[in-house]
């Protein structure tokens, strides 16, 4: 620079702005490479985790009788490398390296999203998806804590250096942290989930072979002693045998809790299609309501005490179970006052369904089907009570 003496050169302010427009393009040209980077990343992971959840994994028993699938190493695995290579490459404090970790684990949290339900094809693959899910949830966790180790070192010591480079390396990480949290929760979320997709796996050989004969002329006017109610708990009890073995205890419990709202409501739909089955009629779909009621009263206190015998083994249940179960008494209260066999009176019994329902067209159907199962005739009367007090509602 010789602009004082007038010789030839380059003046300061072009060489500022020379240099300006230098920084500028190498940043740009280095924030397209970490764009390629991090979408490259993203779509390799991607591939490797979709492949992994769309292969037929072979079901493997470990010695304490629990299911599991290769799932998780599948995908753990590969990601592990991936992310150890990224580390060990780039300059572990760069903004980059951070960008890409925060990009697997979405997508990781994606493809779980997209591709978890696949894993529920039958009841031993749902026990085993329930089993790898949460085995991945614990994995991920572990596997973030090295993570921020190598990647965030600088946060560990952000005491050392001013406030304002220390807020902003912590913000940074409070980031990676919720990124990390949520696939983690999605994990053992998904977990239960899996657990509970049992009862849909359960429920329909007992669906096929309950269904047709609850509520018929035998069930009412031969089988005295509750048999198929005693037929659907013992059946419930066998697959729970298998669950008990192939399933950790936590998750027993939620697929226990499941069955139990899963048993209230088959029963009570059955109940509602014998309605539905028999057409306008003016008289009662059962022989005679008082006996019916008696055997409903019967089926659902076998249901209730087998449930309840969880409790006992698991008190944590307790309350649970009896608020999965308590659709059954209210759906009895209410046909025994529409069968003119109870001194309660039908606006409770009615707010009481509402309170469950929480809708109420569906509310004014499903009493409406409840009611002339027992009393057809006197279907005005409920609509005039429905009226009466749909305010409250």
């Amino acid at each position: 620079l010789n602009s004082a003496t007038g010789a030839k050169g380059i003046s300061k302010e072009d060489a500022t702005n020379g240099l300006s427009r230098l920084y500028h393009s190498l940043r740009h040209l280095g924030e397209l490479a970490q764009d390629t980077l991090i979408a490259k990343t993203k779509k390799q992971t991607m591939e490797w985790a979709t492949k992994a959840y769309n292969f037929k994994h072979k079901l493997q028993k470990g010695g304490d009788g629990k299911l599991f699938t290769s799932l998780p190493e599948d995908v753990y695995f590969p990601v592990v490398v991936q992310l150890n290579t990224i580390c060990d490459r780039l300059f572990l404090k760069s903004e980059a390296v951070r960008a890409i970790i925060s990009e697997v684990l979405s997508t990781l949290q994606q493809v779980q999203l997209k591709e978890g339900s696949k894993r529920l094809s039958d009841f031993e693959y749902c026990c085993a998806a329930a089993n790898d899910f949460a085995r991945m949830s614990e994995h991920w966790e572990d596997i973030v804590q090295v993570i921020f180790q190598k990647c965030c070192p600088d946060v560990d010591m952000a005491k050392n250096v001013h406030e304002t480079k220390r807020n902003s390396l912590l913000a940074k990480k409070s980031v990676l942290e919720g990124v990390s949290s949520e696939l983690v929760h999605t994990f053992s979320s998904d977990a239960v989930r899996a657990a509970k997709s049992l009862t849909v796996h359960i429920f329909d050989p007992i669906r096929t072979a309950l269904e047709p004969q609850l509520f018929g002329t035998e069930w009412e006017d031969v089988w005295t002693k509750n048999e198929l109610a005693r037929a659907l708990t013992a059946t419930i009890e066998d697959f729970l045998g298998d669950v008990k073995t192939f399933l950790s205890e936590f998750l027993i419990q939620k697929v226990i809790t499941s069955m139990a709202a899963a048993t209230a409501v088959f029963y009570i739909e059955c109940l509602v299609k014998k309605a539905g089955a028999g057409g306008n009629v003016e008289v009662s779909h059962f022989i005679d309501n008082e006996r019916a009621l008696q055997r409903i009263s019967g089926d659902m206190k076998v249901i209730n005490e087998y449930f309840r015998g969880f409790s006992r083994d698991m008190p944590v249940l307790a309350r649970k179970i009896e608020d999965r179960l308590q659709p059954l008494s209210q759906v009895h209260e209410f046909m025994t006052i529409a069968a003119g066999l109870s001194t309660t009176q039908a606006p409770g019994s009615i707010l009481a369904l509402y309170k469950r329902i929480r809708n109420v067209e569906a509310t004014e159907w499903f009493a409406r089907d409840l009611w002339c199962l027992v009393n057809p005739k006197e279907e005005e009367t409920l609509m005039s009570i429905i009226e009466a007090i749909e305010p409250r509602m």
